[in-house]
């Protein structure tokens, strides 16, 4: 039975693969998008990683007691999530209205002003995460700091995609992308933030340029980014806890990952998905028999987690933190191991079958909303980027902390969103973008956004996209035509390097296996 349940959870995850690539070819959503990142991160820690112990028969730590019976029930959980989720994202109509409602405002500035708004974000990313050392907002400065890390990489790869052999911009975007990396990297040896910084990077340079080209144009650019993040995240696995337990710096990680990292192993620790669905599996037959339903603890928790533990005593422990103590893992306190219990199991531990149902009710809904409000603003740098600043978290959430993964996200999202409105303010881009030109190409909304007595020739209605999407594939958003409509702004000096504090005593809330109570 195990072995069957295993090749059943294949089948699921490539028909998962399947229904993104049909839904991307019939233009129902981006390829790029919320709800395909959290698919990735659904097969990884609930498909594969439960497949490998079910297809191997060996369970360690975690020993099922009926493990036909426990991998039934879970493949018919697998079924129950994927199947919610798809039918709550695709037929949501009320979430599509919502999406009309939200704010649009920004429009993008011209290459070189771009450029300076990407060395704003690192140098303010610098400040939240190296300065900002204070109990509480000490911590969500840091989640900020990060979020700000890859929006600037995020506005460097928007930059880069329409102008990839361009040196001067490259050398510029290459910069900024690396001290957005090092930013991350610094006192931390969690990879979410590295892989938002990475995944920021991609998003970037589909919504600047790549969605406006044909697929089969975009696809192997999307691929070498996509080839190029995943290999520097497992060269970066696999040294990850070398660079920790020395405390090292940004610098020395790299050098590290140099003389020591091993791609094939760190790729094969990424694939494991660390043991998640295995723990879920495990949680199935934890709850309810020796211990009862939690009663949504994971809901409660995302409202919970700012409140400092020195105000609260009392305050409950999430479920990651648990399941050392549950499964009875000798020598480890509570607080200093987090297991991660996967989506699944975390929804049956919290109210059984009844919450199977509605957490990824929840999340479809939520992915539809902010897909739908990037959809509708797709050249807009100004709503795109704070959607994307925190992708790793997104991935991360049917690993598991719920609770932690979707709180940070919320947070980066709303925090990037206000600083980004700010620098919008303050440096004059203020100006909305209208409704009808918001999804052209990033010099189709610079030229409807002229006045109305400039030259006919200089103007680009939404009539007129057609026509002129042929040369959009081969200029770009920097051809020619946009030339015409730059400013002439002068290179921005590097930012000043800010001195970096060690960050080593703080509770990491960014590490993979680090306590999430972040507030403590």
């Amino acid at each position: 039975m195990e072995s069957t349940i295993a090749i059943f959870l294949i089948a699921v995850a490539l028909a998962t693969v399947a229904k993104i690539a049909i839904d991307v070819k019939q233009n129902r959503t981006e390829l790029v998008s919320l709800r395909n990142f959290f698919l990735v991160g659904f097969i990884l820690f609930q498909c594969t990683s439960a497949a490998v112990p079910l297809w191997t028969k060996y369970y360690p730590r975690y020993t099922l007691d009926d493990a036909s019976q426990t991998a039934l029930r879970y493949g018919a959980m697998v079924t129950v999530t994927v199947l919610v989720f798809f039918l709550v994202y695709d037929h949501g109509p009320w979430v599509t209205k919502l999406s009309k409602r939200l704010p649009r405002v920004g429009r993008t500035p011209n290459i070189w002003k771009l450029m300076a708004l990407g060395a704003c974000c690192l140098l303010l990313a610098t400040v939240f995460r190296f300065t900002l050392q204070i109990p509480l907002w000490g911590i969500l400065a840091n989640f900020a700091g990060i979020s700000m890390a890859a929006v600037a990489a995020g506005i460097a790869g928007w930059v880069w995609a329409p102008r990839l052999l361009n040196p001067a911009v490259a050398i510029v975007a290459a910069g900024i992308i690396l001290g957005a990396m090092a930013i991350t990297i610094a006192g931390t040896f969690g990879r979410r933030g590295l892989v938002s910084v990475a995944a920021c990077v991609g998003w970037g340079m589909y919504y600047s340029h790549f969605r406006h080209m044909s697929k089969a144009r975009y696809l192997p650019y999307l691929f070498g980014v996509a080839t190029a993040g995943v290999l520097f995240l497992a060269v970066f696995t696999s040294i990850r806890g070398q660079g920790h337990s020395k405390n090292f710096t940004p610098m020395q990680f790299f050098q590290l990952m140099v003389s020591g990292g091993n791609v094939k192993q760190g790729l094969f620790l990424l694939a494991g998905g660390q043991e998640t669905g295995h723990v879920s599996m495990w949680l199935l037959e934890y709850f309810p028999d020796r211990k009862a339903h939690e009663d949504f603890l994971t809901l409660r928790y995302i409202f919970l987690i700012p409140v400092p533990r020195s105000m609260w005593e009392e305050k409950p422990w999430p479920l990651s933190i648990r399941i050392p103590e549950h499964a009875n893992l000798r020598r480890v306190p509570i607080g200093q191991l987090t297991i991660g219990p996967g989506l699944i199991g975390t929804a049956w531990a919290d109210g059984g079958w009844f919450a199977v149902f509605l957490y990824p009710a929840l999340f479809a809904g939520m992915f539809k909303l902010l897909d739908q409000w990037t959809r509708d603003n797709a050249g807009n740098l100004f709503v795109v980027m704070p959607i994307g600043a925190a992708i790793g978290q997104v991935i991360a959430i049917p690993r598991g902390e719920v609770s932690l993964f979707t709180f940070i996200y919320l947070f980066s999202l709303i925090s990037t969103w206000a600083i980004m409105l700010m620098f919008a303010k303050l440096l004059r881009f203020e100006q909305a973008v209208a409704a009808e030109a918001a999804n052209l190409p990033v010099h189709h909304q610079a030229r409807a956004a002229l006045p109305a007595h400039q030259p006919e020739q200089h103007r680009s209605e939404h009539a007129e996209y057609d026509e002129v999407a042929a040369h959009d594939e081969d200029a770009g958003a920097g051809g020619d035509d946009w030339a015409a409509v730059q400013e002439d702004w002068p290179m921005p000096e590097p930012a000043p390097a800010s001195e970096r504090l060690d960050w080593a005593e703080l509770a990491g809330a960014d590490q993979d296996d680090a306590s999430p109570d972040t507030m403590s």
